[in-house]
């Protein structure tokens, strides 16, 4: 196929799954971007696969090959050579829901225990997400 057929037949595959094609039966639940993406990119890997296996198959156009530099926790410097796909839906950002005053004074009197109650305190004073609260070593 040419690139631009690769492309319409990758861009008409996210728009399949876009339009929740892929499930079925009667309770369809249209997937975000990033979920189609993520469909998309599996794709990806397993044409990869198969193009390492099998070296018959053609190669894919639509992917273009992208160096990554990056220097790792030690402090060395890696370049990296990945393939990517130009195509994919825009990401949608969405901002999560605060709580407010007064049910964080009911979720605190429903308590059963100190621990419970300043994590709750923690959660809302600072914006951390409770597995990074969790996360936390002290001595």
């Amino acid at each position: 196929m040419t690139y631009s057929a690769q492309m319409e037949f990758f861009q008409n595959f996210l728009y399949w799954v876009k339009g929740g094609k892929h499930i079925s039966g009667e309770v369809r639940k249209i997937p975000d971007n990033g979920t189609c993406n993520a469909y998309l990119h599996d794709v990806f890997g397993f044409y990869q696969f198969l193009e390492m296996e099998y070296e018959q198959f053609g190669s894919l156009l639509v992917l273009s090959d992208k160096t990554i530099s990056y220097t790792n926790a030690i402090g060395v410097r890696k370049t990296k050579l990945c393939r990517s796909f130009d195509g994919y839906l825009n990401a949608v950002s969405s901002k999560g829901r605060t709580i407010e005053r007064k049910n964080i004074i009911v979720l605190l009197d429903g308590c059963t225990n100190c621990r419970d109650q300043l994590l709750l305190l923690l959660l809302a004073e600072t914006g951390f997400r409770i597995g990074e609260l969790l996360g936390v070593r002290y001595v």
